[in-house]
C-alpha cells in the first residue's frame, strides 16, 4: 500500500492533482485510520458530503451515464499509472484515503472512482452516509469509462429505487431503459455482472422486448468471463428460474 501511495503522489504531481497539496501527510492519516474506526469513518462522512456538493459528480447522476461512457476518462493519468505497474488501489484503501480517491476519480481516473464508490457504498447507511454518494460515484466511474461502475450504476437503480435517486422518478419503462443500456455497456466491456444483469433484462422484459435466446447467450457470457464468479453463479440461478422451468 505504501508503496503504491508513494508512486502515485509522483503521478499525481505529473498530471497536476487538483489536491496534492492536501495529501501530504495522507500516510500518517491512513495509519491513524486503520487503528481508529471513528476516524475512518469521519473521513468517508467528510468525502460523502464533498461528493453530494461536486457539480461532477451531480452532473453523471441526473443523466444515465451509458451515453457518455468514457467521455470523463483521462488519458495522461492511465499512461502514467500503467508504468506504476501494478494497481493497488482498491475499496479497502479508499476507505482509508476517501480524499485520495475523490481526487483521483475527479481527475479522470476510472478506478479512483469505482474504488471510491465502493469504500462509500460499504459503509452502508447505519453510519450517516446513505447511499447516494456511492451511487454518484458510480455514475462518473462509469463515465470515467470503468464498466463495473456502469453495472452498478444499474444494479442500484434497478434494484432499490428510490426517490432521492432522479432517475427512479416517473414511469419505470424509462428507468430501465437507463439500466438496460448500463447493463448491456458492462457486458459489451466484459464485465461479468453486466452479463448476468443484461441477461436478466432480456428475460423479464426490462427495458427492451423479452428474448429468452439472447437472455441465455448473455448468462452464459458471464461464466465464460468468470466461472467462479458471484455473478456466474447468479446466473444460473436466474437461468435455471427464468427458463428451465418454461421448457
Amino acid at each position: 500500500m505504501l508503496r503504491f501511495l508513494a508512486l502515485l503522489f509522483v503521478s499525481l504531481a505529473v498530471v497536476g492533482c487538483n489536491e496534492l497539496s492536501e495529501f501530504a501527510d495522507v500516510e500518517k492519516q491512513v495509519a491513524e485510520r486503520m487503528q481508529d474506526e471513528d476516524k475512518k469513518i469521519a473521513a468517508l462522512r467528510n468525502v460523502a458530503t464533498k461528493v453530494n456538493e461536486t457539480e461532477k459528480f451531480n452532473t453523471y447522476f441526473t443523466q444515465c451515464p451509458a451515453a457518455s461512457f468514457g467521455k470523463e476518462k483521462s488519458i495522461i493519468t492511465t499512461a502514467v499509472k500503467s508504468l506504476m505497474g501494478e494497481d493497488d488501489l482498491d475499496q479497502n484503501l479508499c476507505s482509508l484515503a476517501p480524499e485520495l480517491c475523490m481526487s483521483m476519480c475527479l481527475d479522470g481516473d476510472d478506478n479512483g472512482c469505482l474504488s471510491l464508490a465502493q469504500a462509500l457504498e460499504g459503509v452502508g447507511t447505519d453510519k450517516q452516509i446513505g447511499v447516494m454518494p456511492g451511487r454518484k460515484a458510480y455514475a462518473l466511474a462509469c463515465a470515467t469509462g470503468s464498466a463495473s461502475g456502469c453495472t452498478n450504476r444499474g444494479g442500484g437503480l434497478l434494484n432499490y429505487p428510490t426517490e432521492a435517486d432522479p432517475l427512479s422518478q416517473g414511469e419505470d419503462f424509462k428507468r430501465h431503459s437507463c439500466t438496460f443500456a448500463l447493463f448491456k455497456l458492462g457486458c459489451d466491456q466484459n464485465d461479468e455482472w453486466g452479463c448476468s444483469m443484461l441477461g436478466q433484462a432480456f428475460g423479464l422484459g426490462q427495458g427492451v422486448a423479452q428474448d429468452k435466446a439472447l437472455a441465455k447467450q448473455s448468462l452464459q457470457k458471464a461464466c465464460v468471463l468468470d466461472a467462479e464468479s458471484e455473478a456466474c453463479n447468479y446466473a444460473k440461478q436466474l437461468q435455471g428460474s427464468l427458463f428451465e422451468s418454461a421448457d
